[in-house]
């Protein structure tokens, strides 16, 4: 996506990769994954679709177009697991971003989950303005925290302040409303490829197989 904005060359554009987002689909749930860091990796990755095709939160694009992660992002168990298992602001705060850039309704009736991060988010809110993960690390984080020396401390202090930078931001762009341009995709030659993937899901659908996207 920035590559393609700085109109950098390096033997494949956008679409040339999203075209392998095949390979992910359909995206599954915690108790569906064998370890933290695959759903991790999978949510970033979902919320990742969103907002490159939407210019980073300036375009609002169809939910229709992508229905995957659409269904992903809008299940109560994605915002319950971030929220009440992991406690980490910033992923709650970019899921409820790609979901309000999907252009989900975010009212008591139709979609709980939405009312209730953004509650979460404002109840988790520190006196200074800021957010911080409090994501619980695992047995091997920790080891390598016990292992880290004088000398890396330093840096170790830099990566929480970029972190902590990171967090923040999720949290923001989530509960500023956001004033949308127009609608995406961002580039017009991924319109054919989201509606081409739209069709084939929906005829795999009403045949009630799995679609070969």
């Amino acid at each position: 996506h920035v590559l393609d904005a700085l109109d950098y060359r390096i033997g494949a554009k956008y679409a040339d990769v999203f075209k392998w987002i095949k390979v992910a689909r359909p995206y599954y749930q915690r108790d569906q994954m064998k370890s933290l860091e695959s759903f991790r990796e999978q949510t970033e990755l979902v919320v990742g679709v969103v907002l490159t095709l939407t210019n980073y939160g300036k375009l609002q694009i169809n939910p229709s177009m992508l229905p995957y992660e659409y269904e992903f992002l809008s299940k109560n168990e994605t915002f319950e697991f971030w929220m009440n298992e992991k406690k980490n602001c910033g992923m709650v705060g970019d899921i409820l971003h790609a979901c309000v850039c999907l252009g989900i309704a975010e009212d008591n009736e139709t979609n709980p989950p939405m009312v209730k991060a953004r509650k979460w988010l404002l109840s988790k809110q520190r006196e200074d303005g800021g957010w911080v993960q409090k994501d619980v690390s695992t047995e091997e984080e920790e080891k390598k925290r016990e292992e880290l020396t004088v000398a890396l401390e330093a840096k170790k202090k830099l990566f929480k302040m970029r972190r902590e930078f990171a967090e923040t931001s999720a949290c923001v762009r989530a509960l500023v409303r956001s004033n949308f341009v127009g609608f995406g995709p961002h580039r017009v030659e991924m319109l054919d490829i989201l509606r081409s993937q739209a069709a084939t899901l929906r005829a795999a659908q009403n045949l009630k197989l799995e679609p070969k996207m």
